[in-house]
């Protein structure tokens, strides 16, 4: 009894650690995802429909999933405290399958930049797999497998699809295994076609999630960098290793875990890349259970205060006041730019219902105002379906009076670095060029666009 209590006290723990990580260290992270993310399923817990209401280039089951607490409380912290209760849920089944190894991923989750804890559908690709890799190891339930597999491929369509390919691999001469992971794999994806249907979106999303990633994979492919070539050499080690083990599935899942890098090799994709890859580390059959545990909790010390140090010298700061974002820890001054873009937003919003940002600031906005989410409000290269930045310029042509608000030391930055920056900027170019130019303050301009 006293040892299964300590037992639950390890996840409890693993959960705070969670959480503080987060709130304090990871809310302020400028990725752009969490606040998207946090967007979209507030968006759902509104009643939204995704691809029709608004726009989304991935398959939307996290989403929906997170949006389940955002039914009771439209506050970011919510969505903190509900995504990790996810990586604690992976930490569970990784604890179940590698014991005291399983400790080296608190320090992935954290090292350098914390990025795989933003709240996201590729951290959520893990958490499925790790609920895959514990019934693996087990011998547990075929069709319960392939029932995840479903799910990786409705939480993000370009990724999940490939975690098929184990089990094609390893069962295709055994019927009876295979039969029931399909099985279980097409009665989610039976149940999502269904609700597609049901809510008219089908034509919408083939037209984003899958026609569109031409246009998405064009606009947003960065990798002629260092971490191209790094994740290439470990794809290849991975490779080796298979042929080294060929009968460990758990290697195939490494190794298509390198589609998450696809086609963005950054950061913040490479850091949730290491967490597929490390996979083949746990496989190594070496006793270093205590030696991964120790240097674990001693990085994450270390880590901890190292970013302590660095958050406040930065002036971090918790806000009380803006709605939906409560107890929030946010960069000094972005409290004072969300209530500035707020105020100059509903200024226009009361005189004309057709009034958008355009800017990655709109999830902000959007979320402290209580909009609705529309095709504007996530104004990335690639977000529109097939020839997408064309159907949203001939949706503006339409609009007989409306007003854009622009960031335009945002426009200036994207232009002078494409290659890093996914704001669609022939949209707001057009609305800059065929509008008039009616406020100016500070960064921010004001267009009034209208048919004469």
């Amino acid at each position: 009894m006293i040892l299964k209590m300590k037992k639950n006290s390890i996840y409890i723990l693993v959960f705070c650690f969670f959480f503080v990580s987060l709130w304090y260290f990871g809310s302020n992270k400028n990725t752009w995802d969490s606040i998207w993310n946090y967007g979209f399923s507030l968006a759902i817990a509104k009643g939204q429909i995704p691809y029709l209401d608004f726009t989304m280039v991935i398959t939307p089951l996290y989403n929906m999933i997170m949006a389940i607490g955002l039914l009771f409380s439209h506050e970011y912290i919510i969505y903190i405290i509900e995504q990790s209760i996810l990586l604690t849920i992976c930490f569970y089944f990784l604890h179940q399958i590698y014991e005291k190894k399983a400790w080296i991923y608190l320090t992935l989750f954290v090292i350098p930049y914390y990025y795989p804890l933003i709240p996201s559908y590729n951290t959520f690709l893990f958490v499925l797999l790790s609920g895959i890799l514990y019934l693996e190891k087990k011998e547990k339930d075929h069709f319960l497998i392939g029932f995840l597999i479903a799910c990786m491929v409705l939480t993000k369509q370009t990724v999940g699809i490939f975690f098929l390919i184990p089990s094609i691999v390893f069962y295709w001469k055994k019927w009876n295994v295979l039969k029931k992971r399909i099985l279980g794999f097409f009665i989610p994806i039976g149940l999502f076609a269904i609700y597609l249907i049901g809510t008219r979106s089908l034509i919408a999303f083939i037209d984003l999630c899958i026609l569109g990633l031409l246009d998405f994979g064009i606009k947003n492919t960065i990798w002629n960098n260092g971490y191209f070539w790094v994740s290439g050499m470990i794809f290849f080690m991975n490779v080796i290793a298979i042929l080294k083990q060929k009968k460990n599935i758990v290697l195939w899942y490494a190794l298509m875990g390198y589609t998450v890098l696809i086609p963005i090799y950054a950061t913040y994709h490479f850091q949730v890349y290491l967490l597929f890859c490390f996979l083949c580390i746990m496989e190594l059959k070496v006793r270093w259970d205590v030696l991964f545990r120790n240097l674990s909790i001693f990085i994450i010390f270390f880590q901890s205060a190292l970013y302590g140090y660095i958050n406040q010298s930065k002036s971090v700061e918790i806000v009380h006041n803006i709605h939906n974002f409560q107890f929030i820890f946010l960069m000094n001054g972005q409290k004072e730019t969300i209530e500035f873009c707020r105020n100059l937003y509903l200024k226009y919003k009361r005189e004309n219902k057709n009034t958008y940002f355009l800017s990655n600031q709109t999830s902000w906005i959007l979320s402290v105002t209580e909009e609705k989410y529309d095709y504007f409000s996530v104004l990335n290269q690639g977000n529109f379906g097939y020839g997408g930045s064309q159907k949203m310029i001939q949706k503006i042509k339409k609009m007989k009076n409306a007003y854009f608000m622009i960031n335009a030391e945002e426009v200036e930055e994207a232009k002078s670095n494409p290659r890093f920056h996914q704001l669609d900027i022939e949209i707001i170019q057009y609305v800059m060029d065929h509008s008039e130019l009616i406020e100016e303050k500070e960064m921010y301009k004001v267009y009034h666009y209208s048919i004469k």
